[in-house]
């Protein structure tokens, strides 16, 4: 369902800084490997990485910051499938 938390093997759909549609998989391995999913491109992500450790458990909606190499990115939680 749409409410569901994320957690592995989790289709994620994100808002970046309120304007960039982006679009992530959660697998336990290939990480930054880019796949076509529909019309877009979409990222795998570990657990491990920085945006999978602050995606999990987190659900539609959900709001959070990240800060990776002193820069800071706003994402917003769109769908989880």
């Amino acid at each position: 369902g749409e409410d569901h938390a994320i957690a592995l093997g989790a289709f994620v759909r994100v808002i970046v800084h309120e304007k960039t549609a982006k679009q992530f998989f959660l697998l336990s391995a290939g990480g930054g490997t880019e796949v076509g999913i529909g019309n877009q491109e979409t990222q795998v992500i570990t657990p491990e990485s920085a945006v999978g450790q602050a995606l999990l458990g987190k659900k539609p909606g959900a709001l959070f910051d990240l800060t990776i190499n002193e820069k800071t990115v706003e994402y917003e939680i769109v769908s989880v499938s």
